[in-house]
């Protein structure tokens, strides 16, 4: 409700991604909201080619999501907590619990909460490979292949 108002202002900041919060997140690891990464190596651009690498992490947000407190990055953005970190010489990572999960522990929780051990594999993976690869299709016009030496 913020944006309307920073942008009359003239104080939003000169670039800045908005998107719809949704409103019923997955919530793992105690609550918390999360994100997936996954690693991508392009081995050439014309033609596009490339591999995904076969295990990506998860980032996790430091405190358990709240939807009464949407201001808070603790609760909303994972990555806030590596930026928070590098701003803050006395932020200690270690004493506010783990930053990342693996994939297997991913995995774990994903079955205590759906109870299918199989979700990733089937249903998020392939969604994965899908937005990896509508990503790559929608920029392969702006990659320029290094010169070779």
């Amino acid at each position: 409700n913020k944006l309307p108002q920073l942008l009359q202002a003239g104080r939003a900041p000169a670039v800045c991604v908005v998107q719809k919060c949704v409103e019923r997140p997955l919530l793992l690891f105690g609550g918390r909201k999360f994100d997936l990464r996954q690693w991508v190596l392009l081995r050439s651009v014309r033609p596009l080619r490339g591999f995904i690498f076969s295990e990506g992490y998860v980032q996790i947000c430091e405190q358990p999501y709240d939807d009464g407190e949407l201001d808070s990055k603790a609760r909303h953005l994972p990555v806030a907590r590596a930026a928070m970190a590098m701003r803050n010489s006395t932020f200690n990572m270690a004493s506010s619990g783990p930053m990342v999960a693996s994939q297997t522990e991913f995995e774990a929780q994903l079955k205590w909460a759906t109870g299918s051990s199989t979700i990733l594999r089937d249903e998020l993976m392939p969604q994965v490979l899908h937005i990896v690869r509508s990503t790559l299709r929608a920029v392969e016009g702006k990659l320029r292949p290094r010169p070779e030496n």
